[in-house]
């Protein structure tokens, strides 16, 4: 790159930028809108006495049991910082070194999470193309020909998102369908939940609904008002 092109680089990302600071309202992600002013009180309110540190203080319990109410199955329930290491860390914790994920391509966890899985969980991401970022049984039934081939890195998990990067949804239909499919292949259904709340509401029903017989997921929380933070849910 000469410097005439690097200069022009430099002045293109710092106009967009510009541009970008410059709007009243900017849709390219829920991360761009502020705190829910409830969030922000419910803080403040929270905000006295003493309360033991590491997650042992009255109100995570509160939380977690809150959860769990609403998920209606059993799990177990932890607090991470943000979106991509919810996703990452849910997905390495049960793959083994030669195991694999299945998922779009414009999936979060292979597009944009930069590599984060492969660099920090060593696994690989079997992506495949899709028309509206929502995967099929036929999509994942090609990736599954060479199951015990100690040659051929082993597909273990499924990951969707719900809703999708496109905007779509899942129904509940498309749901036990695919989890059917992966269960019976003794595969495990992880679904990216940062905007679950969403789906939830397009769907008009309840977060148990929306997320079926998942074994995994990602719930999100800084994309429906939080300051920050997601919950990595294990059932």
């Amino acid at each position: 790159m000469n410097k005439n092109n690097k200069n022009e680089n430099i002045n293109f990302e710092k106009n967009s930028l510009e541009n970008i600071l410059n709007k009243k309202r900017y849709f390219a992600s829920d991360n761009c809108s502020k705190v829910h002013q409830d969030i922000m009180k419910a803080l403040f309110d929270e905000n006295n006495g003493h309360a033991f540190g590491y997650g042992y203080d009255e109100t995570t319990n509160k939380a977690v049991d809150l959860i769990k109410k609403h998920l209606k199955r059993d799990c177990e329930v932890f607090f991470v910082y943000n979106g991509t290491g919810a996703n990452i860390l849910a997905i390495s914790h049960i793959l083994k070194p030669y195991e694999a994920v299945i998922t779009c391509k414009t999936s979060h966890i292979n597009h944009h999470e930069t590599g984060g899985l492969e660099r920090f969980g060593g696994n690989k991401i079997i992506y495949i193309e899709t028309l509206n970022g929502k995967l099929k049984v036929s999509d994942i039934s090609k990736n599954l020909r060479e199951i015990g081939d100690e040659h051929v890195v082993q597909p273990k998990i499924v990951t969707i998102s719900q809703p999708t990067e496109y905007g779509g949804v899942y129904t509940k239909e498309e749901l036990n369908e695919l989890s059917d499919f992966v269960h019976k292949h003794n595969m495990l259904l992880h679904i990216d939940g940062a905007r679950i709340f969403n789906a939830a509401v397009f769907l008009n029903e309840t977060i148990d609904e929306v997320i079926g017989d998942a074994d995994i997921l990602s719930f999100g929380g800084t994309k429906n008002g939080l300051m920050f933070g997601e919950v990595i849910v294990f059932f």
